[in-house]
C-alpha cells in the first residue's frame, strides 16, 4: 500500500517535461550534449565524434518519428530516441548543465508513454547508477535472459512485454 503512496508524492516532485520533435537545426546543441567528457564515459563510443560526422549522421534521421527535445518552461533539458533495429532501442541525453534535476527520470517516461512501441530496450553501462536508477523508476528491468546481457561492461535492460 506504501508503494502507490510513495510514487504518487515522487510524480509531485517530477519536473513537467513536454516534447516536440527534433529539428534539424539543434544538430550543434546535440553534438555539444553527445561529445561532453562525462557522456562519451557512458556511451557505447567513448571518442568524441567530429561535427561533419555527427551532421551527415543527423541529417539523415531527423525526419524519422520517435526522436523529441524534452522541454521544461520551454528550454531544451535533453534528448530521446527511439529506434527499431533488431528490437526497439532508447537512447537519451540530458543536457550537462540540466542534470541532477530530475529530468532523466520525466524525459524517458514521456518518451515511452508518447512512443507507444513496447517492448522497449537500453543498454546501460553497468557502473552508470544514476541510468540505471532512472530507466528502474520508469518501469525497465536487466533481462538477464538475454545472452548479450552478461557481456560486461553492458546490460540490457527492457520495458513491456511481447
Amino acid at each position: 500500500m506504501a508503494a502507490p503512496i510513495l510514487e504518487t508524492l515522487d510524480s509531485l516532485h517530477q519536473p513537467a517535461i513536454t516534447l516536440r520533435p527534433v529539428a534539424l537545426s539543434e544538430s550543434r546543441l546535440i553534438w555539444q550534449w553527445r561529445n561532453d567528457e562525462e557522456a562519451r564515459r557512458w556511451s557505447l563510443r567513448l571518442d568524441a565524434v567530429p561535427w561533419a560526422a555527427h551532421y551527415a549522421w543527423m541529417y539523415a534521421r531527423v525526419a524519422r518519428p520517435h526522436w523529441w527535445i524534452g522541454l521544461v518552461d520551454d528550454q531544451p533539458v535533453g534528448v530521446i530516441r527511439f529506434e527499431a533495429q533488431d528490437r526497439c532501442w532508447v537512447s537519451i541525453q540530458i543536457a550537462p548543465d540540466q542534470q541532477n534535476r530530475g529530468y532523466g527520470r520525466g524525459l524517458l517516461r514521456a518518451g515511452v508513454d508518447a512512443c507507444g512501441v513496447r517492448p522497449v530496450w537500453a543498454q546501460i553501462h553497468r557502473l552508470n547508477e544514476p541510468s540505471r536508477r532512472i530507466f528502474a523508476a520508469v518501469g525497465f528491468y536487466e533481462d538477464l535472459e538475454d545472452p548479450e546481457t552478461v557481456l560486461a561492461p553492458w546490460e540490457r535492460w527492457r520495458y513491456g512485454v511481447d
